[in-house]
């Protein structure tokens, strides 16, 4: 929540409401960001399990759990991309809806 001070009038004109992206729109951003930073196409069964597992993270929890992803593989030259390095990895993030409900 924002301080009171910050909700005076004329300080925001308008309050806005952003829920959680839907399945698809969570598919499209974790495409956007597996090709973006992994290079990656993920299969159909990969996308689906990956879709699944990212329920209530918002599109910057998965951004950043896939960049830190791409940081690791850059960090570690022996670590190799598979499936299951991205499901692990996405499965041991807890998102900011969760960590911070009221927010």
């Amino acid at each position: 929540m924002l301080p009171s001070e910050l909700l005076r009038r004329g300080r925001f004109d308008e309050l806005f409401f952003v829920d959680l992206p839907s399945e698809e729109e969570r598919r499209e951003i974790i495409d956007l960001y597996a090709n973006k930073y992994l290079k990656m196409k993920l299969s159909d069964n990969t996308m689906e399990e990956v879709v699944k597992v990212t329920d209530g993270f918002t599109g910057a929890d998965i951004e950043s759990s896939i960049r830190d992803i791409a940081y690791r593989l850059i960090a570690n030259e022996e670590l190799q991309l598979t499936d299951e390095l991205l499901l692990t990895s996405l499965k041991n993030v807890v998102p900011l809806s969760q960590t911070s409900p009221k927010k």
